[in-house]
């Protein structure tokens, strides 16, 4: 029991220092940095569903799936992409 919460706690820490990673990046405008919030969000959201599976409160689950949601939308969205460089509809890969 005590290897699952260690787990998920290196979880949380993985996703809270790739949101840390972003805000270094877009504060220094790096393109690097869309991709990093962009999986930031979607594995906040897998782990969100994790722990809904494991029995947490709906409520609780929809309440810290606001941010994650909103962070993707506007990522994909036209306006959320041109500060990134990202004017097409589909992200570039990687350099």
């Amino acid at each position: 029991m005590v290897m699952i919460a260690q787990a998920r706690g290196w979880v949380l820490i993985i996703i809270a220092l790739m949101y840390l990673a972003f805000v270094v990046g877009a504060w220094h405008a790096r393109d690097w940095t869309w991709w990093i919030v962009l999986f930031a969000s979607v594995l906040n959201i897998l782990y969100l569903m994790h722990i809904l599976l494991r029995g947490e409160s709906v409520v609780i689950v929809l309440l810290g799936l606001i941010i994650p949601l909103t962070i993707i939308w506007y990522l994909l969205s036209a306006t959320g992409r041109q500060p990134f460089g990202r004017d097409s509809a589909l992200p570039r890969p990687l350099h």
